[in-house]
């Protein structure tokens, strides 16, 4: 048994320790927490009744941070981009690198307009769907503190 062990080890080791290299690479870059993601957001100038906000719509564009741009882009706002005419998604590093792409494109723009956070995303137009704002405030009380 052990000599068939060390065979296998010897004929598949290295295509094992690359899936298994591979995989920690994609998930220590992608993954995250509610917890995570709230004190990296906590880390910029953002009113922290919108602090809740912004992680609500993390939380929904990411679809709880399992959808595949958040895993293939590490994009967990569902930011876009102009390409030849296509809005298409923005790629990050890591989500990090995205959240502070959200501060950087969204919030500062409303540190211009002020009033409310709500009614700015409509107006952006980042919040499309007529139901949005709605899916929001129903996220709100859902999220861990």
């Amino acid at each position: 048994m052990r000599d068939k062990l060390i065979l296998f080890i010897e004929k598949y080791g290295l295509y094992l320790f690359s899936i298994i290299l591979l995989l920690l690479l994609i998930f220590s870059s992608t993954s995250q927490t509610i917890h995570q993601v709230r004190s990296e957001l906590s880390a910029y100038p953002i009113d922290s009744t919108h602090i809740e906000i912004i992680l609500a719509q993390s939380v929904l564009e990411s679809g709880w941070y399992q959808s595949t741009w958040t895993h293939t882009h590490s994009n967990i706002f569902g930011l876009t981009k102009s390409k030849n005419g296509t809005r298409v998604p923005q790629v990050f590093d890591n989500w990090k690198v995205c959240v502070r792409s959200y501060y950087n494109q969204i919030y500062k723009k409303y540190l211009k307009t002020k009033g409310d956070y709500y009614s700015f995303l409509i107006k952006l137009p980042y919040a499309m769907d007529k139901g949005y704002i709605p899916k929001l405030k129903n996220l709100i009380p859902q999220l861990p503190k």
